[in-house]
């Protein structure tokens, strides 16, 4: 439980990092509404920077995932050969979990400052598959437990 309150606080703390640095690189935030025209502003041209960082987030998700499926152990390890191993793939679980919130709640920032470009829903859609599968998996086990 350590490490899931662990990976839920570093990917908040990596969302906050890369929110605010985005916030430095892309300057002020435009409102939502352009008074001249009397009309909703469009979103931006280009994908902004926080999409883009979304976007590699939801990807690092994905990554590691895929990582900790292919090289989680084969059947049951007793405790000699799963204490020799040195490669533990379990821990990318977590860190997919917390690049997965990370990933989510950045590109949250994203769409709603009205960067509705692919990056910043690849990102949205990852991190929400991630962290909706972590969420479904701690209610099952609360309501089924071993």
């Amino acid at each position: 439980m350590l490490q899931l309150m662990v990976a839920v606080l570093a990917g908040l703390l990596v969302a906050a990092a890369v929110i605010g640095w985005a916030a430095r690189r892309a300057g002020p935030e435009p409102g939502p509404w352009d008074s001249s025209t009397n009309s909703a502003r469009p979103g931006p041209a280009q994908p902004t920077p926080i999409g883009w960082a979304s976007c590699g987030l939801g990807l690092a998700t994905v990554a590691a995932v895929a990582i900790a499926t292919v090289f989680r152990p084969r059947g049951v390890l007793s405790e000699a050969e799963g204490a020799a191993r040195q490669f533990d793939p379990q821990s990318f679980y977590l860190v997919a979990f917390g690049t997965g919130i990370a990933a989510l709640v950045t590109a949250v920032r994203a769409v709603r400052r009205g960067d509705r470009r692919w990056p910043a829903w690849c990102g949205l859609v990852c991190g929400a598959l991630s962290v909706g599968g972590w969420v479904g998996a701690i209610v099952f086990i609360l309501f089924h437990p071993y």
